[in-house]
């Protein structure tokens, strides 16, 4: 698909394919000395409306974008809702949360998560996946390069429903030797931070005398021995019942 179409084009085929999803849109052009509610948005000659998918003050709703892409994951932990279009060096991976997956949560549209750091599906990492921000979300995302000469509204909508379901690789596994290497990294001293399970004390991942691994407690300054024992069956550092790290956390 070019990328040089008009806005017209693009919210034509938008109109087109949301009415196959059985969402009603259409273009709306401004009135002379018509008053209208939603002014903020318009961009150049005409609105895209979608009222199903609008605000109350006739913004775009991300929360209604992310019902949608949740309505096609249908709930597949496994799987991420790719979004891209030919002829742009961009890719968008919607996905779930990997710890709401693990624990086998009822999942909503508020457990998605966007990676957007990559062009390439093959570059995806768990780790650059982030929640949606509603600050950085005004009538649709910032557009790629390729698409600035479009309404945000437009460019948004030709993105979100040019989209694939794709296969997702699992959190890969920490093993001790990533950490330990990871540690060496580091100033010396210094180490990996941990979740601890009181928010206002920080536990650190350090390396021991011996070269092992090992917690630190900053609130009652004890060590505990971590070794390849506290990485649990899905490849997260525990302590017990605990999550220290998880790969979706990065380090």
């Amino acid at each position: 698909m070019p990328t040089n179409k008009s806005a017209a084009q693009y919210a034509q085929e938008i109109i087109e394919k949301l009415a196959t999803e059985g969402v009603s849109a259409f273009i709306e052009k401004p009135q002379d000395g018509k008053d209208n509610p939603d002014d903020d948005f318009w961009e150049g000659e005409f609105i895209l409306r979608v009222p199903a998918w609008e605000a109350k003050d006739g913004s775009l709703s991300r929360s209604a974008v992310y019902e949608f892409i949740h309505s096609k994951l249908a709930g597949r932990g496994d799987a991420g809702y790719v979004v891209g279009l030919p002829g742009i060096s961009y890719c968008d991976v919607y996905c779930y949360y990997p710890l709401s997956v693990e624990r086998g949560e009822n999942l909503l549209s508020s457990d998605l998560q966007v990676w957007g750091a990559g062009s390439k599906l093959d570059q995806f990492d768990w780790s650059e996946a982030v929640e949606g921000d509603d600050s950085a979300w005004w009538n649709g995302w910032d557009l790629p390069t390729e698409l600035e000469h479009l309404p945000k509204r437009v460019g948004t909508l030709a993105l979100v429903l040019s989209y694939t379901i794709e296969p997702l690789p699992a959190p890969a596994p920490f093993t001790e030797q990533e950490l330990i290497d990871k540690i060496k990294t580091l100033k010396i001293g210094s180490g990996l931070f941990c979740h601890s399970t009181d928010p206002n004390d920080r536990w650190t991942l350090r390396l021991s005398e011996s070269g092992g691994l090992e917690l630190h407690k900053a609130s009652d300054q004890s060590v505990t021995p971590i070794t390849a024992a506290n990485i649990d069956e899905k490849g997260r550092l525990v302590l017990g019942n605990h999550i220290l790290k998880h790969r979706c956390w990065g380090y």
